[in-house]
């Protein structure tokens, strides 16, 4: 039988831990890498989409509000320069002012006034000639509680102005 000396021995038991230690390590990067691999989601295109000729339609992006809240706050954010009514069937908004006082109600988006009643629920008058704007918003019933619904330009706006007031 041969013997070993202790250093001999103490060199195999390092070599031994240093395989180890190198299949656990290449073991869990084989983990790490296919993990990562197969629940990394899809990059997001964050590119615009290119204008078409189609139309769209402006509630596509809307929300709903308690009819009497949405009437409140426009009456808080545009005050003195808004009248606000309702009555059973609708909203209504009219704003007297500088254009700009105006175009702020809708965002900037004039699109907005080619919605009308019949198939959008909400219509929206802009005259700047005259420095006014009528809004109409037709009010749908759920459970007994009124809502309207409005395009999300103007529920920005209305957010932005509201957040302002001190």
């Amino acid at each position: 039988m041969k013997q070993t000396s202790v250093k001999q021995q103490l060199d195999k038991r390092f070599r031994r831990v240093q395989l180890i230690s190198f299949g656990v390590i290449v073991g869990i990067s084989m983990v790490a890498y296919l993990f990562f691999k197969f629940t990394a989601q899809h990059p997001v295109n964050t590119h615009l989409p290119m204008e078409s000729n189609q139309t769209t339609n402006p509630l596509d992006n809307s929300s709903s509000m308690i009819a009497d809240t949405f009437a409140h706050k426009v009456q808080m954010a545009y005050a003195p320069y808004c009248k606000v009514s309702s009555n059973r069937d609708e909203v209504k908004v009219h704003i007297e002012g500088n254009n700009q006082l105006i175009t702020d109600f809708i965002n900037g988006n004039e699109k907005l006034s080619d919605l009308n009643m019949e198939s959008h629920r909400c219509e929206i008058k802009l005259q700047k000639a005259q420095n006014t704007l009528d809004a109409r918003f037709a009010i749908d019933r759920k459970n007994g509680v009124a809502y309207v619904k409005i395009p999300n330009d103007i529920v920005f706006k209305l957010t932005d102005k509201l957040i302002a007031l001190p």
